[in-house]
Parts: structure tokens; sequence; C-alpha cells
């Protein structure tokens, strides 16, 4: 009998791209893996706009959401001997530095895949870094903003991830 254990750890959660206009979904089989993750955060946030007027309820400040943001941000670990994961981050970072591809945009499709929730969204990447010490062990760094897309209309598809 295996023991069961209530929480999961960082490497539970997984990060993969795909380079393209977000007009098109990427098929299941155009995902790729960008590292084992160390540390992952997804956080979100409205832009805000006042719109109190001298009939507010109880005197108290009317806030209208107006924009909302959702960034990812993860950095992890690749060895030098894992080719498929290694030639994905330096194509990740060919793009990020020349985004030809998507119109001069460092946009990507990524998906964040945690035991509870599944994320897929069109992100614009601020900050991508790559490190290659002298060791076997490969280091990166993402952080990334969702941005417009005509696939998902709200932004973002989000799911409960299936339990296997």
């Amino acid at each position: 009998m295996a023991c069961e254990s209530q929480s999961f750890l960082g490497r539970d959660t997984s990060l993969e791209y795909f380079i393209g206009c977000g007009d098109v979904a990427p098929l299941e089989s155009q995902w790729k893996f960008i590292g084992a993750l160390r540390s992952n955060s997804l956080s979100g946030e409205y832009d805000t706009v006042d719109a109190t007027a001298d009939d507010s309820a109880g005197a108290i400040r009317e806030m209208l959401a107006t924009y909302k943001s959702v960034t990812i941000s993860a950095d992890g670990v690749a060895k030098r001997t894992d080719n498929g994961t290694t030639t994905n981050q330096i194509e990740l970072l060919q793009h990020f530095y020349n985004p030809t591809a998507t119109g001069g945009q460092p946009v990507v499709w990524l998906r964040r895949i945690d035991p509870r929730l599944t994320i897929i969204g069109y992100f614009l990447l601020s900050t991508y870094d790559l490190e290659a010490p002298y060791d076997e062990i490969a280091t990166f760094s993402i952080e990334a903003s969702t941005t417009a897309n005509s696939v998902y209309p709200n932004g973002l598809d989000i799911q409960p991830t299936p339990v296997v």
C-alpha cells in the first residue's frame, strides 16, 4: 500500500509553451515543455476606476473593475543531457529576442498545469533568463502577463486539472 499525501510539490506543476498567433489555440501535440520547475506563481489583478458620485450609498466609494492582468512567474532547471528541454529553452530564448514569428512582439501561448488547475492563455514574455553555469544544470526564469487573444474572450481558459 502506498502512502498518500494531501499536499503537492513544485514538481507537480508544469509549464509548456507554443509560439504562434493569438487567433488559433495550439493543438495538444504542439505544446513544448520548458523544464522542471523549482518555483512558480500565478497572480491576477484588475485595474479599477473610481465611479463614485454624490448618490453613492452610505458615502462609500464605488469602484469598477476595468482591465485584468494575469501574470505567471516561474523558474526551474534542466540537465544538459535533456536535449529536448534544452532545445525548447533555446527556441524560446531566440523567440524572446527576435519575435518575427509573432509580428515583432514576444508573445507565446503558455499552459500551466498543477494538481488543481490547468490555465491556458496568450502571454507577453516580459522576462526570460537562461543561465548555463559550468556544471550539469541549466537554470531559467520566466515572467509573462496575459495579452488579448481571440480564442478565449475572457483572456484565459481555466479548468480543473483532470485526476489521473
